[in-house]
């Protein structure tokens, strides 16, 4: 749930551009209150040894590049 101030952040490891990561995203018609505000590539996601992701490592990293 976002809490009034807050914001969707997407970290993304990907060989696409940001542009067209964009453009992959409109195409996906859905409501805008669930779009990202903003599209950060990074070379890796925080993730644990069984490939779940650490949210407290990528919430702190997504912060980090808002800032």
């Amino acid at each position: 749930m976002i809490k009034k101030g807050e914001s969707i952040v997407l970290l993304i490891k990907s060989a696409l551009s940001l542009d067209e990561i964009n453009e992959r995203i409109k195409g996906l018609n859905v409501p805008p209150i669930i779009l990202p505000s903003q599209i950060f590539l990074v070379d890796e996601i925080p993730m644990l040894e069984v490939v779940k992701w650490i949210l407290k490592g990528a919430k702190n990293l997504a912060m980090s590049l808002v800032k």
